[in-house]
């Protein structure tokens, strides 16, 4: 027979009554330590108690001792002591004795004493008559201003003409001769005679319209002097240091010169033989001149314009 489907629960029922306790089981291990708690903070301090009353009054002073005694009989002096006492006081000084023989000259130097203080200066002597040593010569100063151009000279006269060449000893040849009647036409005339032309005169001097006389130096030095007056020397080496002037010049040749260009793109220091006044050496500026001029009023003195 077949079994069918289970029933629904019933509801439970009523807790029924509590057992007895049974008895106390045995104890237990003992657990770990607790960890330390944390310090509690200090308690307030407690207020400070009354003071006790003082103690009772000083007692009186104890009576004071008996008499002193009479002093005791003094003791036999005993050994002498093996101890240097200590040292007594320094007595007066006796009086001075009397000055003994004076000795032998010493044979050793004493010390140098001091230096006086200096005396007062003396009254000032007459005037020397020797002239001191010439003071060091001072540094060239700078270059003056280029002078105004003098005025041109006066034209100089004519040279004379030269002598007439000497006469052609070549006959020329002769033109054809004229045709018609009446005298034919004038033939070419003949070639000139082989005979040379005289030499030409001499220029007239110191002519304002004469051409400059210009000297380009590129050596090292030149010498001026009356063989080259009145002339202009171009110089175009760096290299250029030295210029010999005549050893004297006279008044009578005032107003002759020398005109010295720097064409260079250096200043050039100019060693000077026979100064005739100037300073050596001479400095002329790049791209500047100096004209060495004779003086006609004071001998050997040479005048820069």
């Amino acid at each position: 027979m077949a079994t069918g489907p289970q029933g629904i629960p019933g509801i439970q029922g009523i807790q029924g009554p509590q057992g007895i306790p049974g008895p106390t089981g045995a104890q237990g291990p003992a657990g770990p330590q607790g960890i330390q708690g944390v310090k509690g903070d200090q308690g307030i301090q407690g207020v400070q108690g009354i003071q006790g009353p003082a103690g009772g009054p000083t007692g009186p002073t104890g009576p004071e001792g008996g008499p002193i005694g009479p002093t005791g009989y003094t003791g036999t002096t005993g050994p002498a002591s093996t101890v240097t006492g200590p040292t007594g006081q320094t007595g007066s000084i006796g009086p001075t004795g009397s000055t003994g023989s004076t000795g032998p000259p010493s044979t050793v130097t004493g010390p140098t004493g001091q230096t006086g203080s200096i005396g007062p200066t003396g009254y000032t002597g007459p005037a020397s008559t020797v002239t001191g040593p010439t003071g060091f010569t001072g540094s060239v100063g700078p270059t003056g201003y280029q002078g105004v151009d003098g005025s041109t000279g006066p034209t100089g006269q004519t040279g004379s003409v030269g002598p007439t060449g000497p006469a052609s000893t070549v006959t020329g040849p002769t033109g054809p001769a004229g045709g018609g009647a009446g005298g034919g036409d004038t033939g070419p005339t003949g070639p000139t005679g082989l005979g040379s032309t005289g030499p030409t005169g001499p220029a007239g001097g110191g002519g304002g319209s004469s051409t400059l006389s210009i000297n380009e130096i590129t050596g090292t030095s030149q010498t001026l002097s009356s063989s080259n007056y009145n002339q202009f020397f171009y110089i175009t080496n760096t290299g250029f240091n030295a210029i010999t002037f005549p050893s004297t010049t006279a008044t009578s040749a005032g107003g002759n010169y020398w005109t010295v260009r720097n064409a260079t793109a250096v200043t050039l220091s100019i060693t000077l033989t026979n100064t005739l006044s100037l300073t050596s050496p001479f400095y002329i500026p790049s791209s500047n001149s100096a004209t060495f001029a004779i003086s006609s009023v004071s001998s050997n003195t040479l005048l820069v314009v």
